[in-house]
């Protein structure tokens, strides 16, 4: 990897698994062997992607912001996601993408996090329980925030 691979990456090119490879879809055959789960990343395929599982092994590939994945890696992978997006935008950067997916993933992988993600939203100002947010969502009420002229809202922003 390059310096600048390192440097944009903030640091965390030091601690997350990075592959290369020559023949990406030559790598998803592997992993299909290893029986990981490979899923892909496109505008408009697959489901949205909350509603897969994503749990267990699983390698997720994003294509380029410009042509997106490849038809023979698409067509090797398990399932297709896509992130829902509203109004004229179409797409996402590709990294914004990957950081929807991974924390995506994350809290597929341990529910228990939520806890913590929703105790650090109470240090920024929400009052609020992950009950609570519950019971408004069924009611169709917006959580508190005490940031006025804003909405607190869970999912979709």
């Amino acid at each position: 990897l390059t310096p600048t691979v390192f440097k944009s990456s903030a640091g965390a090119a030091e601690h997350v698994p990075i592959a290369q490879v020559t023949n990406l879809t030559e790598a998803v055959l592997q992993l299909k062997r290893a029986e990981v789960w490979v899923a892909v990343a496109e505008a408009n395929l697959g489901k949205p992607y909350f509603q897969e599982r994503m749990t267990g092994p699983l390698a997720i590939v994003l294509g380029s912001e410009g042509y997106g994945v490849s038809k023979p890696v698409a067509k090797h992978a398990d399932f297709a996601v896509h992130i829902p997006l509203a109004g004229s935008v179409n797409s996402l950067n590709v990294s914004v993408a990957t950081a929807i997916l991974c924390f995506e993933r994350a809290l597929k992988r341990n529910p228990s996090d939520i806890s913590s993600l929703y105790n650090l939203s109470r240090v920024h100002g929400w009052k609020g329980t992950l009950e609570d947010d519950e019971d408004a969502a069924k009611k169709g009420k917006k959580r508190e925030n005490k940031h006025a002229g804003r909405e607190g809202r869970r999912g979709n922003t």
